[in-house]
């Protein structure tokens, strides 16, 4: 299999695999079932409103959902392990990286003395 090939499969599988994400995360993160959402919004229409209050209401809750669950992702120790092990490597290339410019640059330094 080319390398071409080899990477239209993991783009469509990493396709499929947003798609799916993406459809479990609006079930989760769906604040009130769609019956309650349209009878607020009906409820909000007959008292004179516009419904917008509703909707902005659910958006806000969806807001707030999806900004607790990251975080809650993010502190857990399956992600900060790998994230604080990538850091350290970061920070041993970028000692690295800086070691090998400061040498290049004492050397032309001394060169030009």
């Amino acid at each position: 299999m080319g390398e071409t090939n080899k990477t239209t499969k993991k783009s469509g599988i990493g396709l499929l695999l947003g798609v799916a994400a993406g459809a479990v995360l609006g079930v989760l993160f769906a604040p009130k079932k769609g019956k309650d959402l349209r009878e607020n919004f009906k409820k909000e229409l007959k008292d004179g409103g516009t419904g917008m209050n509703t909707v902005g209401k659910n958006f806000a809750a969806m807001g707030k959902d999806i900004a607790d669950t990251t975080k809650n992702v993010y502190e857990s120790p399956g992600v900060q392990k790998p994230l604080n092990k990538g850091i350290k490597q970061l920070e041993k290339a970028g000692g690295e990286l800086k070691d090998k410019v400061t040498g290049l640059f004492k050397k032309k330094t001394h060169k030009k003395a």
